[in-house]
């Protein structure tokens, strides 16, 4: 897994049962030290990211990941 692209990492490990999208980000990012994963769905994330943009509302997982694209690989 830790050579693939992260989002076809990502891919695999949700085809395993049991294996949601945020587990499969968290363990690509602490557990492989991927540079290209992104939890956008992680709820502190998202909290974080209406801080640093002075957002109204907190960004849904597909927002936040769509803010996050320029940071890419990192």
């Amino acid at each position: 897994l830790h050579g693939l692209p992260a989002d076809e990492a990502h891919s695999l490990l949700t085809r395993v049962k049991g294996i949601g999208p945020w587990t499969a980000d968290i363990y690509l990012l602490f557990c492989l030290g991927h540079p290209d994963a992104f939890p956008g769905g992680d709820l502190a994330v998202q909290e974080a990211a209406r801080i640093a943009y002075g957002l109204d509302e907190r960004p849904d997982a597909k927002t936040l990941t769509i803010l996050a694209e320029r940071w890419r690989p990192w």
